[in-house]
């Protein structure tokens, strides 16, 4: 579970997340704030620069939020493992 949680500059950023169970790789708990790649702006829009883009892979589990939680993902494209799994080879691609 994630409460307030920032990374200001990353390039990749791998989840292992659980694959068995309760399968949770990210969970961005009531309330709590994911930010990444957005820097000391108020939101993506007002960064200064266009910076790098930043990946973020979830490797098991499913990415949730839950009603009261916000994400700042800016410049991010978020790829989750089971799609490399099942796209692999066969021209499959997954999007958010």
């Amino acid at each position: 579970m994630l409460g307030d949680f920032s990374i200001s500059d990353p390039r990749t950023v791998y989840v292992g997340g659980r694959g068995t169970g309760n399968k949770i790789g990210l969970d961005v708990d009531n309330g709590g704030i994911l930010r990444i790649n957005q820097a000391t702006a108020v939101d993506c829009t007002l960064r200064a620069g266009l910076g790098r883009s930043t990946t973020i892979v979830v490797g098991e589990g499913s990415m949730t939020m839950a009603s009261g939680a916000a994400a700042h993902l800016c410049q991010t494209f978020v790829l989750h493992g089971q799609w490399l799994r099942q796209g692999a080879g066969h021209g499959q691609h997954g999007t958010v």
